[in-house]
């Protein structure tokens, strides 16, 4: 599934797994009464809404074009606005924030996702493998960590 479409902050936005960046509250607001699935849901008090989708390979850590890590226990990669984002939560620690006021631009497919800031700054996370790591994984191997890559 497809996810794509803007959204607004007076802020900035995190980018991340949402387990990290939400109070339990809205966590199960925003995203649990939508059946946790893949999409852009509205905060109907606030009227800002959050960008959701799973990754390729569920759980893991993830790289963005800015060499930024995203952890990931939920298996999603998401985009918050400041304003919504659990600020007494120590976990924002495992998102990373991208400040400036405006909308953000987000095109989640297949475990790809490009985020477009109104300042123009990119954000680009692959959280598949390339076509060469597939080719050489075979039944029973333990898939390859994306983090390995940046050792050799």
């Amino acid at each position: 599934m497809r996810v794509e479409g803007k959204l607004k902050s007076s802020k900035g936005f995190y980018v991340g797994d949402l387990c990290y960046g939400l109070s339990d509250e809205n966590y199960d607001k925003l995203w649990g009464d939508n059946g946790y699935e893949d999409g852009i849901f509205e905060d109907p008090e606030t009227g800002l809404s959050i960008a959701v989708a799973g990754t390729k390979y569920g759980d893991g850590c993830y790289y963005d074009n800015h060499d930024n890590e995203y952890g990931v226990d939920a298996g999603n990669i998401s985009v918050i606005p400041y304003e919504l984002a659990d600020q007494n939560n120590r976990s924002l620690r495992c998102m990373t924030f991208f400040d400036g006021e405006g909308e953000c631009e987000v095109d989640f497919e297949d475990g790809t996702f490009d985020i477009t800031f109104q300042s123009g700054e990119t954000v680009h996370i692959e959280t598949g493998y390339d076509d060469e790591e597939e080719e050489d994984w075979e039944e029973g191997d333990d898939w390859p960590d994306p983090a390995d890559d940046d050792e050799e």
